[in-house]
């Protein structure tokens, strides 16, 4: 691999953040699991790198995200939510870790010229950087009487009741990894290297017995065999399993009173996800517009992220009291929501329509973000039909 070398004060930023990692080994006799690794490579405070200062998304940090690359996206959202809000009436908004404000930015603004604004639009947002960053974007880019609305959570409610909206946050949730050994499912875990050595092998793995009962009974699913309900994995076999994606929903649903649950993020159906071919997981790192499957190289300077299963998802969605009312890839949501109708409208405020026309495909093209990213809607206590343009493009029988 031949990246951009970091600087100086950055690298003293991830050895400081080693170190704490290193502690976090020692306390727990030598070794962690690769989730615990990853829970202190992101989120560690003032360290992790969700948790520390550097520009993350755009042209100038690690990765672009949909919000980033047209307003069109966040537009075409609302626009395809339009009969949910309508059976709400005016309902509050909750986005879940909004990145640099721009997807906060386009939905507002739609419903503003919709004549449907909110009484709050609520973001939860863990990191002070990214709170700051986005107050003071979101209060350049809205008016005044937009910009009221907004109000910043570090937790959430005791009781909501709206849209829960959740943009690429479940792939940046803390995995369980694991291999499939001829001794059954064993976890990955993380242990200190044995010498001095550069930032890419300060650490190593090492596979030992599940952390939990409830993650061995998980893997021990998975390998039974297909018509049994399980995957069917053998010997050899290594992948990961979100649980924390799963706790997440069922915090959400608990504080649902009615409304609706949006997840947009990568991944794939459980067959697909575990797929014979994919014996090496879904594990993806990004550091500065390069992507790469090392976790262990600087940690706290790159991204660390994991496909979602939107089977568990689903499951546990259903589970919890959840009506699972759709599922579908990106560029379906989005051609069905109109995007299409709203980027003519929008080329009238645009200097370059060649622009328009890229970020659309962008979105919307299998072979660039809108068929490998989905999205899956959940409902609670909420009784309408599923809107036509949705129904035409659903796939829950993928799941």
């Amino acid at each position: 691999m031949s990246f951009p070398e970091p600087s100086t004060i950055a690298q003293a930023h991830s050895l400081k953040l080693q170190q704490q990692i290193k502690t976090a080994m020692t306390q727990h006799h030598g070794k962690i699991s690769f989730h615990n690794y990853m829970q202190l490579a992101l989120y560690a405070p003032g360290l992790g790198y969700y948790s520390a200062g550097a520009h993350k998304f755009g042209e100038s940090g690690d990765f672009i995200t949909a919000p980033e690359i047209s307003p069109l996206f966040g537009m075409t959202i609302a626009s395809a939510l339009k009969p949910y809000i309508a059976a709400m009436s005016q309902p509050d908004w909750l986005e879940l870790g909004a990145g640099t404000g721009r997807l906060a930015e386009s939905i507002l603004d739609y419903l503003a010229k919709e004549k449907n604004l909110p009484q709050h639009y609520f973001i939860l947002e863990v990191s002070a950087d990214l709170k700051q960053r986005q107050q003071d974007y979101l209060q350049a880019k809205l008016s005044g009487e937009i910009f009221k609305r907004i109000i910043w959570l570090d937790r959430l409610p005791n009781s909501f009741s709206g849209i829960i909206i959740a943009n690429e946050v479940l792939d940046a949730l803390p995995v369980h990894r694991f291999k499939i050994t001829e001794n059954g499912a064993k976890e990955i875990y993380v242990v200190e290297a044995n010498s001095d050595s550069t930032a890419l092998n300060n650490f190593h793995e090492i596979l030992d017995n599940p952390s939990s009962a409830y993650l061995e009974q998980r893997l021990n699913a998975l390998m039974l065999p297909k018509e049994q309900g399980g995957m069917g994995l053998t010997a050899g076999y290594e992948s990961e399993i979100n649980l924390q994606q799963e706790a997440l929903l069922k915090s959400l649903t608990a504080i649902l009173t009615q409304g609706i649950l949006l997840f947009i993020d990568y991944g794939f159906p459980a067959r697909e996800y575990y797929h014979p071919d994919r014996d090496t997981g879904t594990l993806m790192c990004h550091y500065q517009h390069h992507a790469h499957p090392n976790p262990y190289f600087w940690p706290g300077l790159q991204d660390i992220t994991s496909h979602v299963d939107f089977t568990a998802l689903a499951k546990c969605g259903i589970e919890n009291g959840l009506t699972l009312e759709t599922f579908m890839t990106q560029g379906a949501l989005l051609m069905h929501g109109g995007i299409m109708e709203l980027a003519q409208a929008f080329l009238t405020q645009e200097k370059s329509s060649l622009l328009t026309a890229n970020a659309v495909r962008k979105l919307v093209s299998p072979e660039e973000m809108g068929e490998l990213f989905k999205a899956i809607l959940f409902s609670k206590n909420l009784h309408i039909a599923l809107p036509q343009q949705l129904e035409d493009a659903d796939c829950r029988h993928r799941l």
